[in-house]
Parts: C-alpha cells; structure tokens; sequence
C-alpha cells in the first residue's frame, strides 16, 4: 500500500469513526450560520435557476418514476401531518371500500385521496375524493351551508 493509499485509507476510517461528532458539528455550525448559509442558497439559486431548472426538468424525463416517487412522498407528508401511518391509512381506505366517503366514487380521476380531518381538532374523518375535499373546504366544514346549498339545488328539477 503506497503512502497515498494508506492516508486516504485512514481519512476514511477517521470519518466512519468520528460520523456522530462531525455530524454534531455541522449542525451547530448551520444554527450558528444558518441566515448567511440560506441567504447563499438564495443567492446561488436566483443566479443560476434556468440551469437548475433545467437539471431538474432533465432528471424528471431521465426518471420515469419521479412522478410517482413524488406523489408517494407527498402523500407520506400529508399522512405524519395528520398522524397517520401508511398501514392505518390503508386501514381506513378498505374500511370504505376504497371509495369516496361522500360521493362513493372509485375512480379519483388519477389523482390522489385527500385525508379529511376537522381542521380545529386535526383529527381524520375520512378519506375523499379531490371533488368533495374542496367542496368540504369551500363550505367551510359548515353544515349550515351545505344544507342551504341543497334546499338551493332542491329548487331545480334536474331530471
């Protein structure tokens, strides 16, 4: 083993026996620095965001599966969010019949479910379609409102 080799050989074992420390210590710099350090990325960023850009749209043709990475990363968000894992959103899914729990669809046009939730208690409700989750929203959860909105449609004879 040259003299080059060897050090190289003991960096690496260096940082696979000090990775917590360093670990450590990177973190206390970012506190320490974090402004300067985001006002960098800031900085980088808007100076070169046509050739980000670009390297991102490169990426997504290269990478087929980004589209549904990203919507199964989404969807992970949204589940801590609410508190909920992977298996007891699934749970509450079959437990609908992996339809809409307002509208009974199947079919959520390719999209994915949206997590209902009361929004002062945070706690989940249902699992919906795109459709009935903005149209929960745009009533604002109000139950008043959404009777109003049928005896306004009960007026039409829609037959």
């Amino acid at each position: 083993m040259t003299n080059k080799e060897s050090s190289a050989e003991r960096c690496k074992q260096y940082h696979i026996n000090n990775k917590e420390a360093r670990n450590k210590s990177s973190r206390d710099y970012y506190r320490r620095n974090r402004e300067a350090i985001l006002a960098r990325h800031r900085k980088n960023h808007e100076e070169n965001k046509e050739e980000i850009n670009r390297k991102r749209q490169k990426y997504r043709e290269d990478n087929p599966e980004y589209k549904e990475q990203a919507r199964r990363c989404e969807r992970r968000r949204k589940l801590r969010k609410y508190g909920l894992t992977e298996e007891t959103y699934t749970a509450l899914l079959n437990s609908q019949g992996h339809v809409c729990a307002i509208c009974f669809s199947e079919n959520n046009n390719g999209r994915d479910w949206h997590v209902d939730h009361c929004h002062t208690t945070r706690k989940t409700r249902g699992i919906l379609c795109h459709h009935c989750n903005l149209m929960l929203g745009n009533a604002r959860d109000n139950p008043t409102t959404l009777k109003e909105a049928i005896k306004y449609l009960g007026k039409f004879n829609f037959k």
